[in-house]
């Protein structure tokens, strides 16, 4: 018996219920049965996630599709999960294409950019004179996020991939969180950006397999 897998996905969202469709025909290029569902409680050897309604369950053979890093709503960003924590590959791989990093900047002033459910304060108690920006989600802005990273030459926060951007924009960034995107950048920005671009896939590149052929040699 072939590999099988579960596609969790909200039906009440469409951009999830296309990328499920991208996610399945990749699938079954590589021999994977894979079905699109919105049960939490379906049986598979293999189950990928759209969202954190299901993703944060643990002792699962996860693999996690969030937002882009860069190029949305026509990419992807791809990671396995353990126990809810992504799993990023920081490894020498071979170049992949990937935005052009700009100078970094002089010394000024910062910004705290917020995950979904963070106010920032924890962060502000260690930068007391950052700007904190809110999840969009939550507390839209006039200001988008690049008129907010023009104005700013550092960046903290936690998980958010306007961090990536930050970083790709040349601002000086931090994250609290161990698990962060930013966690590569240690071996030099170069290296990160090549590594973050083996996450980040074009829903045509996921649904014609090479995602997965990629990703799947953990």
């Amino acid at each position: 018996m072939g590999i099988t897998c579960a596609i969790h996905t909200n039906p009440n969202l469409r951009h999830q219920i296309t990328n499920a469709a991208a996610l399945r025909a990749g699938f079954n290029r590589h021999g994977i049965d894979a079905i699109v569902t919105a049960s939490r409680t379906a049986q598979a050897d293999l189950h990928v996630c759209l969202g954190n309604w299901y993703a944060l369950r643990e002792n699962q053979n996860c693999f996690y599709i969030d937002r882009a890093f860069w190029g949305d709503p026509d990419s992807l960003s791809l990671c396995w999960l353990v126990d809810g924590v992504k799993q990023f590959d920081w490894g020498e791989k071979p170049p992949r294409p990937h935005p052009e990093l700009m100078p970094i900047k002089p010394e000024g002033n910062t910004v705290i950019l917020c995950d979904y459910g963070m106010d920032g304060r924890q962060e502000a108690k260690i930068y007391p004179q950052a700007t904190i920006r809110r999840h969009p989600a939550e507390r839209p802005s006039a200001e988008s996020l690049g008129e907010c990273l023009r104005a700013h030459s550092k960046a903290v926060g936690r998980h958010t991939t306007a961090l990536v951007d930050a970083a790709i924009q040349g601002l000086t960034v931090e994250s609290t969180a161990p698990d962060s995107p930013l966690e590569g950048l240690s071996a030099g920005r170069e290296r990160w950006i090549n590594c973050i671009a083996w996450h980040n896939w074009t829903v045509n590149e996921i649904e014609s397999g090479a995602a997965w052929q990629h990703l799947s040699q953990r």
